[in-house]
């Protein structure tokens, strides 16, 4: 069977089924890949955040890479659900009708909206994730392109719950009761969550979107 054309990987599995759902497949269950239809159009991984389940298995044999997902705005000007991409090897999909902005990586959770406006200043960036780093370094072992395709899931003026990270697993799932006991501590924060939970339905809406629009060109 030929290797499927495109890898995508993603940190978290929200993320993952709302690309799954894009084209009408259900993400599979467990720490295996899910395939993607239209004669192995592509092959899909949840990584965890932080890329904690990246392996060079995975990408082995790939020379194109979708790292896919929902990130932080440091540019006040962009919205909920806005999608930007950014590579290093930008030759590759020049003609992607997106908007190509640089997206800082971190190596911790950028929560609160001071940290936005400073990382905004020193870098210039649009936006912040904590896997684009990680998935260039070891894609460029292999020597494969990279492509991040981000939507903005928090506006860079909104600060989130300094836990957030811990409220999900290595398999990128949401721990149920790390977030119940997140807002027990911090109850007057329900506002938030749900804001946010609301925020990152709509976001990953428009990243199944954008992932489809570009594997299936």
């Amino acid at each position: 069977m030929p290797e499927p054309k495109w890898l995508i990987l993603t940190a978290l599995a929200m993320e993952g089924r709302a690309i799954t759902q894009a084209f009408g497949v259900r993400l599979a269950d467990g720490a295996g890949p899910t395939l993607l239809p239209a004669a192995g159009l592509g092959r899909l991984w949840v990584i965890g955040p932080r890329a904690a389940r990246l392996s060079d298995e995975m990408i082995a044999g790939h020379s194109r890479i979708i790292l896919a997902g929902l990130a932080g705005a440091l540019d006040p000007a962009l919205n909920i659900g806005d999608v930007i991409v950014d590579s290093a090897d930008d030759g590759q999909w020049a003609n992607l009708p997106f908007l190509w902005r640089a997206i800082h990586s971190s190596d911790h959770l950028v929560a609160t909206a001071a940290e936005k406006r400073r990382l905004f200043e020193q870098t210039g960036a649009a936006a912040v994730d904590m896997e684009s780093a990680i998935v260039r370094r070891r894609a460029a072992a292999v020597g494969a392109a990279v492509l991040s395709i981000r939507a903005i899931g928090d506006r860079a003026e909104e600060s989130l719950p300094p836990d957030l990270v811990d409220w999900i697993d290595p398999m990128g799932r949401a721990r149920a009761g790390s977030v119940a006991a997140g807002i027990a501590r911090r109850p007057w924060g329900i506002g938030r969550a749900l804001r946010l939970a609301r925020h990152s339905r709509c976001a990953c809406k428009a990243l199944g979107m954008a992932v489809r629009r570009v594997i299936s060109a």
